[in-house]
């Protein structure tokens, strides 16, 4: 018996149990602070904004460039030329032996063979992948802290339940005493349910620790001192009437991550097209003005405008092999994109039918517990009349523990098979 005792306290313990007081704070509450004190989702948003510069500094490069340059040049000597006139030798000076110079110039390709539309499409790809990775890390981290909120609800109840149990053990204690005070009960009734008693109040205690435990955990969860009081309004599984083939239907749709997969996959052949354009002929104009500070000059300043071509007919193949190694990987994204997909079907049907299992047990736990509230009442009515033995009445008190047990843990559990049905679907 007092094995049993063991036993199912630790059941409880891990189990969780019946509901708990209504507090001020709301999943929904938990979760947008959550959200906005998260640092692995703060990272995430870094991520996403670095690929949004990155996505706008690849777009500029069709935009015009303008650069400017100048100086100051002292020289030993004055440059000139040498020449022969009349028969003597004669020294022209073409340039001073100090000037100044400068030079703004601006430029604008006209066609890159795709080379920059590519990469704008490449870099407007990624940065939606990692806007995505962004909603699917949102949707992790509220998983998480429904989590954390579940299991301090589960800890308070088991901490309520275990303290039930003691109430329980102490008032049949008492009735043993009397009995053995009559003469109508022996000694080791009495010395056995002191010992029930006593391993109660163990666990009542280990059950206490366990609330403090996931209160620090649900505080860490939503970045706050880990020491905080928590109140928080119980919870109960709301109803889901989504067929599987709708879930699965709504994964494929909505679930971040492979949206993220296929962005990824687009993103290495645009960046394939733009690799295998490098071969191409490259057309560009450039304009400006240059100043050359010079009295031997008609004019020091002068305006120009070039248009150029540029054809690199021949690398040695590096642009080819360049390009079809990203269309390889672009190949195994999509490879792992078909792998992630039935991935996420079978996380959806394991959490659709986790949630169909519970209503079921929800149901034989209630009945449960009826039973064992009115075996208990029976058995301590026979065992002070004498027609009961004293391990029936404690084993009457610890099967109705482990009802309540039973009933809270079903509810606590259908609580999270609906939070993970739409996680798993990307509804959450």
């Amino acid at each position: 018996m007092l094995k049993s005792l063991r036993v199912l306290s630790c059941s409880i313990l891990i189990s969780g149990v019946i509901a708990f007081p209504v507090g001020a704070e709301t999943l929904e509450d938990a979760w947008r602070e959550a959200l906005s004190s998260d640092r692995i989702l703060q990272a995430t948003q870094s991520t996403e904004e670095a690929a949004r510069l990155e996505m706008r500094a690849t777009k500029a490069a069709r935009l015009p460039t303008g650069e400017f340059s100048g100086g100051y040049t002292a020289l030993d000597v004055t440059p000139a030329l040498t020449t022969s006139f009349a028969g003597m030798d004669a020294s022209i000076p073409f340039a001073q032996d100090n000037f100044a110079y400068y030079q703004a110039k601006a430029s604008l390709p006209l066609y890159t063979g795709g080379k920059i539309r590519e990469g704008i499409r490449a870099a407007e790809a990624n940065y939606q992948a990692a806007g995505l990775d962004t909603e699917a890390t949102e949707l992790s981290v509220k998983l998480g802290v429904a989590e954390n909120y579940v299991n301090v609800l589960r800890a308070r109840s088991a901490r309520d339940v275990a303290d039930q149990l003691v109430m329980n053990l102490a008032a049949h204690l008492e009735d043993a005493e009397n009995l053995l005070d009559q003469g109508l009960a022996p000694l080791n009734d009495v010395l056995a349910v002191r010992t029930a008693l006593a391993n109660g109040r163990e666990n009542a205690v280990r059950a206490s620790n366990a609330v403090d435990l996931a209160e620090a955990a649900y505080n860490r969860a939503l970045g706050r001192p880990l020491e905080l009081e928590v109140q928080i309004d119980d919870v109960s599984a709301g109803s889901n009437d989504l067929t599987l083939d709708m879930l699965l239907v709504l994964a494929r749709t909505n679930r971040s991550e492979l949206r993220a997969h296929k962005a990824r996959e687009q993103a290495l052949r645009h960046k394939s097209n733009a690799e295998r354009a490098d071969m191409a002929p490259r057309v560009g104009i450039n304009g400006g003005y240059t100043y050359l500070e010079n009295s031997h000059l008609q004019d020091e300043g002068v305006w120009s405008a070039t248009v150029g071509v540029q054809w690199k007919f021949f690398d040695g193949g590096a642009a080819r092999r360049r390009s079809n190694a990203s269309r390889r990987q672009a190949d195994a994204v999509r490879l792992q994109t078909e792998e992630l997909a039935s991935l996420i079907d079978l996380q959806v049907r394991q959490a659709w039918l986790d949630l169909q299992a519970s209503g079921g047990r929800i149901a034989a736990s209630q009945e449960a517990v009826a039973q064992a509230e009115e075996n208990i009442r029976i058995t301590r009515n026979r065992y002070l009349e004498g027609l009961s033995s004293n391990s029936d009445a404690l084993d009457a008190a610890l099967l109705l523990t482990q009802s309540r047990a039973g009933l809270a843990s079903a509810n606590y559990d259908a609580v999270m098979a609906d939070l993970r049905v739409r996680r798993a679907a990307g509804i959450l």
